[in-house]
């Protein structure tokens, strides 16, 4: 019953999860396990062509995996590395933006605390949440952030809710030091800036420090479209670390991966119509295509709005 404009508006629904456990009780002893907890990784999150897959304890040493699957779809080449003290930065920011995905999706499940209360786990660890979120076997990096110049805020499959089209995305950022930085300033530039919107009243003076998953909505509307191939329009961020007078300056371009979508608004016209198809009253017919004619005169006038 989720109406369109809500897909992607409180949390990322664009990225999958798994979570796989490997043990079972010994048939000759049903109070030990026949599987160590890190034999197999056990938690797996995929965005696009990135899947990272982590260990459960944070101090397990054994291995986690980040591949990109459009590049590598056999999963031959670790990114993050045998030993994840090698890659570079970038991908370090991708394995934590993927990291934060896989917390946001286990808090949102933890209502009856399975994410939270070792006895989950046997009584090892301290919660999956507390473990994934200390977890760090790849090298420690400061600030970061799921989006740059050259990592784009992608928006994909924009959605008609009646009277407008919209798509909502989410940048994520984090550091993993011992620091801490507050959110001077937001805001969107560029000729198609319209287009798109953030909340800066509740982002400026927002402050986030080690282990943090701070997420920032970005959304597209319009009620017009001419079905432009590109836009020309970035989310600019001010960061100031505690500490220092001046902000560093994030820009992230902002790319409508969705751009023919000017149909799906005559198709739901069209429905209208069939719907009044289906009353047994010529007059019940005329009142659905009454209602899609106003809907055109309405469109019609929004857009005389907008030459003026």
């Amino acid at each position: 019953d989720r109406k369109d404009d809500q897909v992607n508006r409180d949390y990322d629904q664009t990225a999958a999860f798994s979570e796989w456990d490997f043990r079972k009780p010994l048939l000759t002893n049903m109070s030990a396990l026949e599987r160590t907890i890190d034999e197999r990784p056990s938690f797996m999150v995929r965005k696009g062509p990135y899947k990272l897959m982590m260990q459960k304890l944070a101090d397990s040493n054994e291995m986690d995996m980040m591949f990109d699957l459009n590049q590598d779809p056999f999963e031959v080449n670790n990114l993050l590395g045998k030993y994840s003290m090698d890659a570079d930065e970038n991908v370090i920011a991708k394995a934590e933006h993927l990291r934060c995905l896989l917390l946001d999706w286990m808090i949102r499940l933890d209502n009856g605390q399975y994410f939270s209360d070792p006895a989950n786990n046997y009584g090892e660890g301290q919660g999956d949440i507390n473990e994934v979120r200390n977890r760090q076997k790849w090298r420690q990096i400061g600030l970061w952030s799921s989006g740059s110049m050259n990592d784009p805020l992608e928006f994909g499959h924009v959605s008609w809710t009646g009277s407008r089209f919209v798509r909502h995305e989410w940048l994520y950022l984090g550091t993993r030091l011992e620091e801490s930085y507050v959110i001077t300033s937001a805001s969107i530039i560029g000729k198609d800036s319209v287009f798109f919107s953030v909340d800066e009243a509740s982002l400026v003076n927002r402050r986030f420090g080690r282990h943090a998953c701070e997420s920032i909505r970005v959304t597209f509307q319009a009620n017009i479209w001419a079905e432009a191939p590109s836009l020309d329009a970035s989310l600019i961020l001010e960061i100031l670390k505690d500490g220092e007078t001046s902000a560093r300056s994030f820009r992230v371009p902002l790319i409508l991966t969705d751009v023919n979508f000017k149909t799906r608004r005559t198709t739901a016209i069209r429905s209208v119509d069939a719907l009044g198809g289906k009353h047994s009253s010529a007059a019940g017919r005329r009142v659905a295509r009454n209602a899609a004619s106003m809907f055109g005169v309405v469109m019609l006038l929004q857009a005389l709005v907008g030459i003026l």
